[in-house]
């Protein structure tokens, strides 16, 4: 039942999940007051919430926003780097990312992909916008009655429940911002320049 309630997430460990392809021998820490020393990052956390400074990063998807949630490495000298660092990612290819991230903004690859497909169909940038609000709102839809059904059957079985006690489901507000014209047009310049050479090539 409360699986209704919670958010889509991403777990993002790349020296986990990413080991045999980019990481065998570890990853030493960027920061520069090592020098010319080498120290070698080590799981410590994660960016899952359990305070303020390790708050996971909301992003946008095709159907609602998901959570980001990065492992955190630290180094022998107390330097801390998430797995989510421009510095990390420039090691993994482009395909294995299934996000991007921006300054203030991310969004998955496979809203990159819904966004160039409707785009290369014709559409505008603010029709996608409105089409994407639209799909936002319907799954919040489906999600909340989907919700509101389990909750009637688990009262049913469990009669001496209050139903006010149980956990309400979240409002819309929790789903904004839907995607800007903004980030859909970032989204298509993000999938254009991963094949730009393609694109190059096809049109010459």
């Amino acid at each position: 039942m409360w699986i209704s309630v919670l958010p889509i997430v991403i777990i993002w460990d790349p020296f986990q999940q990413q080991q045999q392809h980019c990481f065998k021998n570890g990853f030493t820490c960027p920061h520069y007051e090592h020098g010319n020393l080498s120290r070698i990052l080590a799981r410590c956390k994660w960016k899952d919430g359990k305070s303020e400074r390790d708050m996971p990063r909301q992003i946008y998807c095709v159907n609602g926003p998901v959570l980001l949630v990065s492992r955190v490495y630290r180094c022998t000298q107390g330097h801390e780097i998430a797995g989510h660092d421009p510095r990390l990612l420039e090691r993994i290819l482009s395909g294995d990312i299934k996000f991007h991230l921006g300054h203030k903004l991310g969004f998955t690859a496979e809203l990159c992909s819904l966004v160039f497909a409707l785009a290369s169909g014709g559409q505008t940038f603010h029709e996608i916008e409105l089409f994407l609000a639209q799909r936002y709102l319907d799954n919040f839809a489906e999600r909340k009655c989907r919700y509101s059904r389990h909750v009637t059957k688990y009262l049913e079985k469990n009669t001496s429940l209050d139903k006010d006690k149980l956990p309400k489901f979240p409002s819309f507000d929790v789903w904004r911002p839907t995607p800007s014209t903004d980030t859909v047009h970032q989204c298509f310049l993000y999938i254009f320049k991963e094949n730009e050479q393609f694109f190059s090539a096809k049109y010459q």
